[in-house]
């Protein structure tokens, strides 16, 4: 937009050298040597050709068999010259085969000057620190903004002066769209130009940073940087729970939360003393990253990538590093060493979140976003449900279990590898779309001629019976048609019926849905399904009596279906009269329970899909919901462990009664808490495991080869990290990040914020405050700024401020001969 070019041009770019410039190393020469010398002779000591290090002075003035590449005031006697100057190609620097251009005069001009006036090294000017430079005396209609003092003297020597200040309406709408994203509406233009008090600006300024459309542009332009996105980024891009944490920014921007406690809740507001929920919500930062589930993708790859991209963000963000150019080697050009980097991605080993994520909205952890109240009542939750599980599974570990009988061989015969192990009998209970309710509650049948509810329907155990009349045929599936359960072992299905007292069916007959024909099985008298139906029928026995509730069971084997065979479903036929059909479930026996196929990944899938909202009257809690999610190739030993234990505590034994009594205490606590889960919104957040996953340099940045295990730190060139404890920790890195002797946040921060509301930064390349980085148009201005931050206690809002009133942001936009 042209008014982003309202400065003047000479007001911001770097200028060209005269001759009466002193040439500088950090100005001037740097440059040129980080574009074409450092790559082979900079920091990175794998790959220094020749042994030559030409970024610290001590390496480019030691004497190596007679030859120094540089003799400080004698150009005759600095290799560098003389092979900068080389006619030969086998001589010439940077050579042929590097594909860089030779250096043009003007740099050429600047490197013997420099060897010529001394060839000062100096240290990289952003590693430096801040320091905090006299305000210039004001200039000709500079003011009293120190941004203007600044620019003013170093416009003055060039003989150059500000622009006039543009028009109060171009001014207006110009403030208004950079605090708030939005143009200011004709009758807020017309207000503005109505004042014409002294200060009618300034009332502006502060209106604007008072409205709530500041922080949503100003939190739009950090989420940017923080890479957030509303879905996984990745694979199937589903939606993800999130927004919280959008939310939250906006919300700091706006209440003008100091940046060094903004900095400190986004890393590592989890590790803060009993965080609020607010401050959970802000570690949502560490789980912007890209996700996936995709099934070809390989968990400690995956985990490499999302380290790496948390430790490369931070640096970005914060410090201004190209850390990842540490990821295979050394840096080349800044001093941060393949160890250093895997140090500072250690930092986030202890991450709880999961490689893969289900691709569902809240795969945790999470937090959810409540109330005082709700939060305290969650606490209370949270701290009851602990020892009642734990008291569930122990009576669960106590359940018998049996030794089947070997089927073709005996147990001498059979490799111990191979012999029987513990049976586990389960039965397991489906419902159809509420059609046919299961009974949760397996005790017994309600009495005969209980009869509850409208129109004659019976109620058996509190749920209702689905009644069926005359000739039908009814279907109930056993999964969702995706994932149908397999045959492994000894599987039989059952259903439960109660024949009409007054009108009772002749026959009824069960039939498992499967792969191939299966036998059909008989209740009563077949004839009433016809003489073609009864002449191949199988009668298991007679009807139940009118009146009576019995159970149907048939066998799933015996009715043709061969082992290893999938099945989706039974199918319930009834000649006529009229019955109450419930409870429709199937009993599997297995020889161990790591062959249940009912423990197989995609049984577990299956059952909770369809029937754990039943089975526990509630749905399922979010951690559950994620492990459903996640394939069972994507599940570790730990999740497939929580989610057997889940299905033996929750679903099977209390189903079949035998823990009914620890279950219902657990059940009710349960249904309350997933009954926030699924009321209130949440948020991803960052969480530590108990212990974190091992940091190791990886060899040439290869996830499958670890080297050296390193522990979390800070590159050794910036001050060190005060560690809270033995091992460092994310919230150690967030308080090393805003210390005020760290010379780089602060620089990097204010720059941001300039280039939001200048166009363009003090430094132009506001991820890369490095070597390869451009240096800074005003180095007195940047590093003021930076001091002013800090000695603010991180005020943004009034460095905000600071920029929008001077005379250099108020300026006409057009270029002035």
């Amino acid at each position: 937009m042209p008014f982003r070019c309202r400065l003047i041009v000479f007001a911001f770019l770097p200028f060209a050298s005269r001759a009466e410039d002193k040439v500088t190393f950090n100005e001037h020469i740097r440059p040129i040597l980080a574009e074409n010398c450092f790559a082979c002779h900079g920091s990175d000591a794998a790959h220094r050709k020749a042994k030559l290090r030409l970024d610290l002075a001590s390496g480019a003035t030691v004497e190596r068999d007679g030859v120094r590449a540089l003799v400080p005031g004698v150009l005759a006697k600095s290799e560098l010259w003389q092979r900068i100057i080389s006619p030969h190609d086998d001589e010439v620097m940077p050579p042929p085969e590097s594909h860089k251009a030779p250096l043009k005069p003007a740099q050429r001009e600047l490197i013997r000057r420099w060897i010529a006036d001394g060839a000062v090294y100096q240290n990289h000017w952003a590693y430096e620190p801040v320091s905090r430079p006299a305000v210039p005396a004001p200039g000709a209609g500079a003011g009293d903004n120190p941004v203007d003092r600044f620019v003013g003297a170093k416009l003055a020597p060039r003989k150059l002066s500000l622009a006039p200040e543009a028009s109060r309406e171009v001014l207006f709408r110009r403030v208004t769209l950079d605090l708030t994203g939005l143009p200011p509406p004709p009758e807020e233009i017309d207000a503005y130009l109505a004042d014409a008090a002294l200060g009618a600006y300034e009332r502006a300024v502060d209106r604007l940073l008072a409205s709530p459309r500041y922080g949503e542009q100003f939190g739009r332009h950090w989420l940017d940087a923080v890479r957030y996105g509303d879905t996984h980024g990745l694979h199937l891009d589903n939606v993800r729970m999130i927004w919280p944490y959008r939310d939250w920014v906006v919300s700091a921007f706006n209440r003008n939360l100091p940046f060094d406690q903004f900095t400190t809740e986004q890393i590592a507001g989890d590790m803060l003393p009993n965080p609020r929920i607010d401050q959970l919500v802000a570690t949502g930062y560490n789980r912007c990253q890209l996700t996936t589930s995709e099934g070809g993708s390989i968990e400690a790859e995956a985990e490499m990538r999302n380290t790496a991209d948390r430790a490369d963000t931070t640096a970005a963000v914060w410090l201004g590093l190209t850390a990842g150019c540490a990821s295979c080697h050394d840096h080349k050009f800044d001093p941060i060493s393949q160890r250093e980097y895997y140090s500072l991605g250690a930092f986030f080993k202890g991450l709880a979140d999961r490689v893969w994520d289900g691709n569902i909205p809240r795969p945790g952890p999470l937090v959810l976003v409540a109330n005082a109240t709700q939060e305290k009542r969650l606490r209370e939750i949270a701290a009851a449900l602990p020892p009642l599980q734990a008291a569930l599974t122990a009576r669960a570990d106590e359940l018998p279990v049996k030794i089947p009988p070997p089927e073709k061989t005996t147990e001498e015969e059979m490799p111990a590898e191979k012999a029987p192990k513990k049976s586990v009998t389960y039965e397991v209970v489906w419902a159809e779309d509420g059609d046919m309710p299961s009974v949760a509650d397996f005790g017994k049948p309600a009495p005969a001629g209980e009869w509850r509810g409208g129109e004659g329907v019976p109620v058996f155990a509190g749920k209702r019976a689905l009644r069926l009349e005359g000739a039908v045929e009814r279907s109930v599936n056993f999964s969702t048609g995706e994932v149908p359960l397999l045959v492994r072992t000894a599987a039989k299905a059952f259903v439960h019926l109660h024949p009409d007292p007054a009108r009772p069916p002749r026959a009824v007959s069960l039939e498992f849905i499967g792969e191939g024909k299966t036998k059909r099985l008989f209740w009563g008298d077949p004839e009433a399904f016809g003489p073609e139906v009864a002449k191949d029928a199988t009668v298991v026995g007679p009807l139940p009596a009118p009146g009576e509730y019995a159970r149907l069971e048939i066998d799933a084997v015996a009715t043709g279906i061969a082992l290893n065979k999938p099945y989706t479903g039974l199918r319930l036929t009834q000649s006529d009269g009229a019955a109450w059909w419930d409870r429709v479930g199937v009993t599997c026996t297995s020889p161990a329970a790591n062959t249940d196929p009912l423990l197989t990944a995609s049984a577990w899938i299956s059952l909770l899909r369809n029937n754990a909202r039943d089975m526990l009257n509630v749905p399922l809690p979010h951690d559950i919901v994620y492990l459903v999610g996640v394939s069972g190739t994507q599940q570790n030993a730990a999740e497939k462990k929580r989610l057997a234990q889940f299905h033996r505590d929750y679903i099977y034994g209390p189903t079949r009664g035998a823990l009914e009594p620890e279950a219902r205490a657990v059940r009710a606590l349960t249904a309350e808490q997933v009954h926030y889960e699924i009321t209130l919104p949440a948020s991803l957040i960052a969480r530590e495991l108990p212990e974190p996953l091992p940091a190791h340099v990886l060899i040439r940045g290869q996830y499958d080869k670890p080297g050296e295990r390193v522990e979390p730190g800070t590159p050794a060139f910036l001050p060190p990290l005060a560690k809270s404890g033995e091992r460092a920790s994310r919230l150690d890195l967030a308080r090393w990040i805003v210390d005020p002797k760290n010379p780089l946040t602060a620089r990097v921060t204010v720059n941001r914020f300039w280039q939001q509301l200048f166009g363009a930064g003090l430094v132009r390349t506001p991820a890369d405050f490095g070597a390869q980085g451009e240096a800074p148009t005003h180095p007195e201005l940047l590093d003021w700024l930076a001091s002013e931050f800090v000695r603010s206690g991180w005020d943004v809002k009034k460095l905000v401020r600071l920029f929008v009133t001077s005379r250099t942001y108020r300026q006409d936009s057009a270029v002035y001969p």
